[in-house]
Formats: structure tokens, C-alpha cells, sequence
């Protein structure tokens, strides 16, 4: 059984929340859409469409990505103990 490490899944998530977020941005800038300033706004807390704006929403971004995976990998690898993976007895070699 392979387990998940908070750390890699953490790395991951974030390697992908900073790649959203760059082309959210990116589109806003590019469309000028209103639905990105209180989409922002909602979910970054402190966020406007400056420099400091945008650290300030890639470092909430990162943070909501290293708190799904301290609260995700835990659960999965509990999940994993606790409940038996099934096998096709077809698939198995002593049924060959």
C-alpha cells in the first residue's frame, strides 16, 4: 500500500494553486472581467489588483493548498487502513 506524504501533495497543490491563480490573473488583466474582482476579493482575503495584491493572493493560494493537504492526505491514508482494497479473483495467481 502506498501512502500520501502531506508534503508532496502539498508541493503539488500548490505548484497547481500558483498556476491557477497566474492565468486568473492573467485573464483578468486581459478581459477585464467583472466577475474576477469579487471572485478575488471573496476568496483572498486582503487582495486587490496591484503588486502587493497579487503576492498577497498567491500566498493565500498557497496556504489553502498546504491546508487541503494536511486535512486530505490524513484522511486518505486513514481511509486506506481501514478499508480492505478489493481484488478480481480472476486477476489473482493462484486462481490461474
Amino acid at each position: 500500500m502506498n501512502r500520501l506524504s502531506i508534503t508532496r501533495v502539498g508541493a503539488a497543490l500548490a505548484a497547481f494553486g500558483a498556476i491557477t491563480y497566474g492565468l486568473c490573473f492573467l485573464w483578468h488583466w486581459l478581459a477585464r472581467s467583472p466577475f474576477t474582482d469579487s471572485a478575488f476579493a471573496a476568496a483572498f482575503p486582503g487582495f486587490s489588483w496591484s503588486y502587493i495584491g497579487f503576492v498577497t493572493g498567491l500566498g493565500w493560494s498557497l496556504i489553502y493548498s498546504f491546508y487541503v493537504a494536511v486535512v486530505f492526505v490524513p484522511t486518505y491514508n486513514l481511509c486506506c487502513r481501514a478499508i480492505p482494497e478489493r481484488r478480481n479473483p480472476a486477476a489473482h495467481p493462484s486462481a490461474q
